[in-house]
Order: structure tokens, then C-alpha cells, then sequence
């Protein structure tokens, strides 16, 4: 019943972003799907999963990426969690909000909240303290793709002290909002007449 009204809170901060826009067209969505390899905490017996959600950019800098994992190996799908991340873009502009690609090339540093079972009552609660880096992150939301590389996330287990990390060795992200088409042309100056 708590995993519902996790799921349900979640989506209505979701859906609560584009209200918060900073205005200058810098919000966009996109679909997250990658791989996951989980080490190190004992009650996650996990080695690959698969990590899917949502990306949400709420300015240039900024953005909210809700995911879930779901374990592939040892166990088809036996095992799971949800993350919620939020990351800030460290060399420049993510998504300049104009009918321009942005930023290229970027790294990514963030923090969020992890959600599982591994705690002592084996209820879907927030268990983790998650802490982000993406060294490289190739494309932007205006280009309606990202691939984000080799991302190390810190773990930090609240209820059981235990430490983990998770290393997403490709995630790729496919943007339906926010992107070049979405944009309008800059309107040409007028030139002086002759």
C-alpha cells in the first residue's frame, strides 16, 4: 500500500514541474533506459538490472531523473528500486531553451533518495542517501538524445549502515519534450533599407 502512495506522490511532483518552469523554455522530458551493476551491499543480490524512467529538465543546469531499476541477473525481475535524483550540469547549459543544441559534451553531479526494501521490516521505504557522478554525457535534450557514460553512484544504506555502489555503464536518454522542434526559429532582424 506505501509503494502506491510513494508512486502516486511521485507523479504529482512530476506533473508539478512544468508549472514550476524558470520561463525560458529550458523544460524538457525525456525516457531513461540503461544498465545497472550493483556491488557491494549485502542484501542487494542484484549484479545487472535494468534501469528505466523519466528525465525531467527544469533549467538550463538543472534536472529531476526518476528511475527505477529491476534486476535482471541473478533473478529475472526478482528484485528492484526507485531513485530520484537531482543533477546539475557542471560545464555548461544542459538545454538553452532557443532552437540551439546546447552543450554536447557535459558531466553530471547529483544527489537524491533511493527507495527499497533493504531495511529490517522489508518494506518499500526511502532507504538511501544517493550521491552521482556522470563524467560524460554526450548530446542534449534539444538533440532529442543523451547517452550518459560510466555513471558512479554512491549508496548509502540509512537503515542497515552498509555502503554500495552502482555503475551505469551506458543510459541513454530520448527526449520527447523540450526538444529543437519544440523551439521556435529566432525571427530575422530587419535590415535598413537602402
Amino acid at each position: 500500500m506505501r509503494k502506491t502512495h510513494v508512486l502516486s506522490l511521485l507523479l504529482l511532483v512530476l506533473l508539478a514541474f512544468p508549472l514550476f518552469g524558470d520561463g525560458l523554455g529550458n523544460f524538457d522530458l525525456g525516457f531513461t533506459l540503461g544498465t545497472r551493476s550493483h556491488f557491494f551491499e549485502k542484501d542487494d543480490t542484484a549484479k545487472l538490472a535494468v534501469n528505466y524512467g523519466l528525465t525531467i529538465g527544469v533549467s538550463d543546469v538543472w534536472e529531476v531523473d526518476v528511475t527505477a531499476s529491476s534486476q535482471l541477473v541473478p533473478g529475472f525481475f526478482a528484485d528492484g528500486g526507485l531513485q530520484v535524483m537531482l543533477q546539475r550540469s557542471l560545464l555548461g547549459f544542459r538545454n538553452s531553451g532557443k532552437n540551439i543544441a546546447g552543450m554536447g559534451y557535459n558531466m553530471l553531479a547529483g544527489f537524491g533518495v533511493g527507495f527499497t526494501t533493504y531495511n529490517q521490516y522489508g518494506k518499500f521505504y526511502p532507504t538511501h542517501l544517493l550521491f552521482t557522478l556522470t563524467p560524460a554525457a554526450v548530446g542534449s535534450p534539444s538533440l532529442r538524445k543523451r547517452e550518459r557514460l560510466l555513471t558512479l553512484t554512491l549508496g548509502i544504506n540509512l537503515y542497515t549502515q552498509q555502503f554500495s555502489l552502482y555503475l551505469d555503464i551506458i543510459t541513454d536518454d530520448f527526449y520527447v519534450l523540450g526538444t529543437y522542434k519544440d523551439h521556435p526559429l529566432p525571427s530575422p532582424t530587419a535590415s535598413p533599407a537602402p
